[in-house]
């Protein structure tokens, strides 16, 4: 995930970097808590996460940020980590 970090967000000033980085993840709780009310369990594959992730990244709020493979990859990994709190 880290690696990912890296790639997608390249922001030099460091209180910019972690501003960055805990809005996209603030953008991507929201969205799941959204989406999970539709969502079965069961229906919750590998598949449907990287779906949730390249719909986030096509996303007028994360359009902006360059490298989105680096940003999907990190979105697919940070859904995997967060599904279990929501």
């Amino acid at each position: 995930m880290d690696e990912y970090l890296e790639i997608w967000n390249r922001s030099l000033n460091k209180t910019a970097r972690d501003n960055l980085t805990e809005d996209v993840q603030t953008l991507t709780r929201e969205y799941l808590r959204k989406s999970i009310r539709h969502i079965r369990a069961e229906n919750f594959t590998l598949e449907r996460v990287k779906d949730l992730a390249f719909t986030l990244c096509q996303g007028p709020h994360l359009q902006k940020i360059g490298n989105t493979d680096a940003l999907q990859g990190y979105l697919e990994l940070y859904i995997l980590q967060t599904i279990p709190v929501i």
